[in-house]
């Protein structure tokens, strides 16, 4: 009775938490999935994981009819919500699909071709832990003169070479040394090779071929608390004013900004997704479709090193490790503008519980200091005229830490009609050791550039295919290519030789469709051929490239390009297939290249006046620098859909200019005000101090706080618990909850000199039951610490600090609750059961369980205070 009761609970929770058929599944759907699997036929299983829920969309005709009904009526309703779970039971992968309204498991089959799921962040871990028990891996590290607890170790997917066979499900482990840094990556252990069998969690290949130095130290680590003088160039803060407010709305999952109106979606795959992208056109005062799906299909990542500890690095970033799976939480401020607003993400983690990632996408109108439109004119004798728009866009955001690279990935709407995407790479390069110390020493091609003593970064490739189902004014649209002729004139009809025009040609099939860019002049249009402008041309939008043209050069015959033989060309058409989303195919892991999207267009289906989706492919050759070390600037390319006759004539012609923007005036502020005007602010200034006194009176219980918040207490995602805790104000009486895997982690009260040295010989204190709550009695700092090997190190420690003036009874250390009885998570689960919708961001305050006022009300009191000191002129600004 009680699992039936709970999803029911869930169900009637579901009836008005989504708004659109294309949501994503809402964490109260996430957990009805869950638990409608382990109920059924899987519920005997003892390897029961989840690798990817996502929601079954609706067929496209149903949600565009839903989309048109729901225009005229707001009562219209929503197509059946169905997910779609790929599982590992046993040793096989299974397709299922779930009813959620129903609560029931609609279909089953086991998948028997080849490939395998997504990896999940449980496995991952727990390959990692496994050389650490393993005695010719400890011997490798004490034969190199490490340290064991200094080394930390991450695995990579195997890719495939020929096998003829399915073999194990497997993955390679690459160990680093990490000691005063945690810049890992540029000290990698050099020479030995790990495989682990995920299915058995067991090691089941091992070879120490080579003994190479592994890097110092010195330099390496990025963090600000960690430079030294002389720093870089600094540049003056900044901010963004909008004294109206924001421009865009937000209704669900619904964006509306200026003429543009779409959903904003994400998936564990993909990441951020964009549909039913709408431009309204003035001239006809209704939206007219642009897109109907949009999203990254896959990421191809081959390094350029044969070796045997390097040649199977040839990665597939979305379908072996989750593009959005690996979504990092945006920083306010940073990683977004103050004026942004965020959206909170859900996934569902092995065990099925949804997992939140906080702040995955971020939502701005970006004020770049452009123009939009501009035209001076000095035609005209004794007058000069000159018209300019500023240009304004509104720009989706979200960045993706695959590892030891940040990929940045913006969707830019513009008042113009345009989407811009960008594709922005940043984070660490992935480093190879080597005995060389200067460029001179090298004779042959060590596939790569010497970055610093021992270190060399290797060449590589970065591929991001998109998935673009265009819908241009309908879904029925025909590719065409404009190619640039060069004409000569040579029957004397004019003094030039020569000239170019524009010979137009219609893609009829697929094989028709496939463009390498840059091989000629020339242009790329989505076209609809039933809709034309008043002029007589045909309605479309443009292809436009803005940098990152690269293709593979790889051979045909290399098995990573055989997988990925789709890079070879940057711009793809084929024919609308709903199941066919990912580019390197459903099963990327170890997959072969038998259902990828070179193989799709083999097929060479009509793509004429049909719907057709385009896949356009960033890429980039990178050879490193030495300015990408140690941790690379960002690089950017991208592409542009820019309308090409969509509207009759410039849609910007006649936008109105907005009136300045004043700010304050320092020379105003800086004049005393009179003696009846400051006696005013004073009084009211002593009113609202006594309210807020009174407001803090009130006795004080203590706050919980999460470590981590939503990534809990793990080395996995790399979380900066350092930040986690300069962001907090703790208090005697609070209540430090660790959430972790006791599995692969714990924690460990240490004194200073053993949290500064990652020492966890002698503990005061230990906790291990992976759910572990420690009420915090005295002033001052208290150390904790993980203290399985290496983890100390890479960052899983933290500095939980009281200061002196805080209010509290004093008690004589900290205590620990009870040990918890509900299950371990790595990451933390979520019990949210919000839809994921955009929020305004806001300063992070203290959990209101334990609010303690007298400190905020301080605060404010020296905030009033100090503007009535300005405002009469006691302090000059």
């Amino acid at each position: 009775m009680a699992p039936f009761f709970f999803l029911l609970l869930l169900s009637l929770e579901l009836a008005c938490s989504y708004r659109h058929p294309l949501d994503p599944l809402t964490p109260s759907e996430i957990s009805i999935v869950g638990s409608v699997i382990k109920i059924s036929h899987f519920g005997s299983s003892k390897s029961l994981s989840f690798h990817y829920v996502g929601l079954d969309e609706p067929d496209k005709p149903e949600v565009l009819a839903w989309s048109l009904g729901h225009r005229r009526s707001k009562e219209k309703a929503l197509p059946p919500r169905r997910a779609f779970v790929i599982a590992r039971s046993e040793g096989k992968t299974h397709e299922i699909y779930v009813d959620i309204a129903s609560r029931s498991v609609v279909s089953d089959e086991v998948y028997e071709g080849f490939g395998y799921p997504m990896l999940t962040f449980e496995e991952e871990e727990a390959a990692s832990a496994l050389p650490f028990g393993y005695p010719p891996f400890v011997a490798s590290v004490r034969k190199r003169g490490l340290a064991l607890e200094d080394v930390l170790c991450t695995p990579l997917s195997v890719g495939w070479f020929g096998e003829e066979k399915q073999g194990r499900r497997r993955v390679k482990i690459a160990c680093y040394l990490t000691g005063d840094t945690v810049n890992f990556y540029a000290r990698p252990l050099e020479g030995v090779t790990v495989v682990v069998d995920l299915d058995a969690l067991a090691i089941v290949e091992y070879e120490d071929r080579v003994v190479v130095p592994v890097p110092e130290s010195a330099g390496t680590d990025y963090r600000a608390a960690k430079q030294r003088p002389p720093f870089g160039p600094q540049t003056k803060p900044g901010a963004v004013v909008q004294p109206e407010g924001t421009g865009f709305e937000v209704d669900g999952h619904m964006i509306r900004w200026a003429n543009w109106e779409f959903h904003l979606g994400y998936d564990v795959r993909a990441g951020t997704v964009i549909s039913v992208a709408s431009v309204k056109d003035s001239e006809v005062g209704t939206p007219r479709r642009v897109l109907y799906r949009g999203f990254v299909s896959e990421l191809f990542i081959p390094y350029m090193d044969p070796s045997e500890e390097w040649y199977y690095k040839t990665f597939f970033d979305a379908g072996e490790n989750g593009f959005g799976l690996s979504a990092a939480p945006l920083e306010p401020n940073a990683d977004c503008p103050a004026n942004a607003a965020f959206m909170d993400a859900h996934f569902a983690g092995q065990d099925g519980a949804p997992v939140r990632i906080p702040n995955a996408l971020c939502v701005f109108e970006r004020y770049a200091g452009d123009a939009s439109w501009r035209h001076t004119e000095f035609g005209f004798p004794g007058q000069v005229i000159t018209e300019v728009r500023p240009d304004v866009s509104l720009v989706v955001r979200m960045v993706s830490a695959v590892g030891n690279y940040d990929y940045v990935i913006d969707w830019e709407f513009k008042t113009s009609g345009s989407i811009k995407i960008g594709v922005s790479l940043t984070g660490i390069l992935e480093m190879k050791g080597t005995r060389y110390t200067h460029a001179d020493q090298i004779a042959g091609d060590e596939h790569g550039t010497l970055l610093a003593r021992n270190t060399i970064g290797v060449y590589h490739d970065h591929f991001v295919t998109f998935h673009l189902d265009l819908d241009v004014d309908g879904p029925a649209n025909s590719f065409v290519r404009s190619k640039l002729k060069t004409v000569g004139v040579t029957d004397g009809s004019s003094r030039r030789r020569s000239y170019w025009t524009v010979a137009k040609e219609t893609a009829r099939t697929e094989a028709d469709a496939r463009v390498e860019l840059g091989a000629e002049p020339g242009e790329l249009l989505v076209v609809n051929p039933s809709k034309r402008t008043r002029m007589g041309n045909l309605v479309g939008y443009r292809v436009i490239s803005h940098g990152a043209t690269a293709a593979s050069l790889l051979s045909d015959d290399d098995y990573p390009q055989i997988r990925a033989s789709y890079s070879k060309n940057q711009v793809w058409v084929t024919a609308y297939n709903k199941s066919e989303k990912w580019a390197a195919g459903l099963y990327t892991d170890e997959s072969r290249g038998d259902d990828n999207l070179a193989a799709w267009s083999r097929r060479n289906a009509g793509i004429e006046d049909t719907d057709i989706v385009l896949w356009y492919t960033a890429g980039f050759h990178h050879v490193p620098c030495q300015e990408d070390f140690p941790l690379m600037p960002l690089l950017s390319g991208g592409f542009e859909l820019r309308p090409a006759n969509f509207f009759e004539r410039n849609p910007l012609i006649k936008t109105r200019p907005n009136g300045p923007v004043l700010l304050p005036n320092s020379d105003l502020l800086s004049t005393p005000l009179s003696g009846a005007a400051m006696e005013k602010l004073l009084a009211m200034a002593t009113g609202l101090v006594a309210l807020l006194l009174v407001a803090g009176a009130g006795p004080a219980e203590g706050a919980v706080f999460k470590v981590g918040d939503s990534a809990g207490w793990t080395i996995m995602g790399s979380p900066n618990y350092t930040a986690w805790a300069v962001s907090k104000s703790f208090d005697v009486g609070d209540t430090i909850v660790f959430e972790y895997n006791a599995n692969f982690h714990n924690v460990l009260e240490v004194t200073k000199a053993e949290y500064n040295a990652c020492n966890a010989s002698s503990p005061i204190a230990t906790y291990a039951t992976g759910n572990d709550s420690i009420t915090i009695k005295t002033q001052g700092h208290h150390y904790f610490l993980c203290g399985f090997p290496g983890h100390c190190t890479f960052g899983q420690k933290v500095d939980i600090y009281i200061p002196k003036s805080s209010s509290a009874a004093p008690s004589t250390s900290p205590t620990a609750s009870p040990p918890s009885t509900s299950p371990a998570a790595a990451p933390s689960t979520s019990s949210s059961s919000g839809t994921g919708g955009i929020s305004a961001p806001a300063a992070a305050p203290r959990p209101s369980a334990g609010a303690k006022p007298v400190p905020q009300a301080f605060a404010l009191v020296l905030a009033v205070f100090s503007f009535v000191a300005v405002a009469g002129g006691l302090v000059r600004q």
